[in-house]
């Protein structure tokens, strides 16, 4: 249990770290931004501002907006291609020129081209070279769509039309269920594991001789962030194994042993990179050894159940295409025999393949 509370810490703590990050946010008219990418669903995308990491804002942009998105840890995702310019319009056509206020009361006019997290470029003109001013210097910049841009981490949209408030009410319960929805996933797929050390379990001669076992599972995914998603778990597992003895050539009698039973449990993935996850979990094995010993005509039989506690630390890979989903996973665990008259722990690795549903939810 104290190994297992300390992997949580670990993960936690990973995550913590791990958003303190930020993303790169390219428009489709070339601008950027630093932004921290929350979620990125159908029709937008959440974020939130670097500065504002403590309360953490949630901010949202039309996915027809952003071109790509470079990630903290240097991954690249295209989300919208941007359309190429018409050589007949120029950039001072296209827009209102932006003002870059500097904090030594300067005021620059031009046109934006790229911010980035240390500088920002910027042409007078459409054939005059690009300048370039760190961001330590700016104190705003007044886009010429409206919008503003503090360096102290703020940004304030371009006023709109206020909508009427019912309409805007039921826009926003709509947009909340869809993005509460599109964070659930299910998937279910069968387990493999082989038992190991333990030798009163796995020995052939002085134990029970288990080596192998296989069963399935059905997982619940939900996401809370961009790294973190935690799950349920519940299924089945069963191993076997036959001993026959022998007198010569005749045999004497026989032994069947089995062990199985359902299992629930929850569990915490943190994902390394878009696909790659360590997970750790925890679950109640609800267990029953049975005996059969048979011979002469006569067969006897007993069992035994108990709930036995397990906790396993792994890796796994997770593809999404669609709303179709492929996961699987190897794990090490290790599972704290209840049984009165066996209480040698059981150590085990194995592997999990499934598929499954991706925004079960999701209309």
């Amino acid at each position: 249990m104290r190994h297992f509370l300390l992997f949580l810490s670990m993960v936690m703590t990973f995550t913590a770290k791990g958003q303190t990050r930020s993303d790169l946010i390219y428009k489709t008219d070339n601008s950027n931004f630093a932004a921290v990418v929350d979620e990125i669903g159908d029709a937008e995308i959440l974020y939130y501002l670097p500065a504002d990491a403590a309360k953490r804002t949630l901010l949202h942009i039309s996915r027809k907006q952003v071109w790509k998105i470079i990630y903290s840890n240097g991954e690249i995702e295209m989300i919208t291609e941007p359309s190429a310019a018409s050589p007949a319009v120029s950039v001072a056509a296209a827009s209102e020129a932006d003002r870059i206020f500097l904090k030594n009361k300067t005021m620059l006019t031009g046109w934006v081209t790229k911010v980035s997290g240390q500088k920002i470029e910027y042409r007078k003109d459409d054939s005059g070279p690009v300048y370039e001013l760190l961001r330590k210097d700016l104190a705003k910049i007044e886009y010429g769509n409206g919008n503003v841009e503090e360096f102290d981490g703020k940004v304030t949209r371009a006023s709109t039309p206020e909508k009427s408030e019912p309409v805007k009410k039921e826009e926003e319960l709509e947009k909340k269920k869809d993005r509460l929805s599109g964070k659930f996933s299910v998937t279910a797929g069968p387990e493999a594991g082989y038992y190991l050390g333990t030798k009163a379990w796995t020995d052939e001669q002085d134990g029970l001789g288990f080596l192998t076992s296989l069963g399935g599972s059905l997982r619940f995914n939900y996401k809370l962030n961009k790294p973190v998603s935690i799950y349920f778990t519940t299924g089945y597992n069963g191993a076997s194994v036959e001993k026959n003895y022998l007198e010569g050539d005749v045999e004497a009698y026989k032994e069947t042993y089995s062990l199985d039973g359902a299992h629930a449990g929850i569990g915490v993935k943190y994902f390394l990179k878009e696909s790659i996850y360590i997970l750790g979990e925890g679950r109640a094995n609800f267990l029953k050894v049975k005996v059969t010993y048979s011979g002469d005509g006569e067969e006897d039989k007993y069992d035994v159940s108990a709930m036995c506690p397990s906790f396993s630390a792994g890796i796994g890979f997770t593809k999404k295409v669609s709303r179709i989903v492929v996961e699987a996973d190897i794990h090490y665990r290790f599972t704290q025999s209840a049984f009165d008259d066996l209480t040698d722990p059981i150590h085990s690795v194995g592997a999990r393949l499934a598929v499954g549903l991706a925004d079960i939810f999701k209309k």
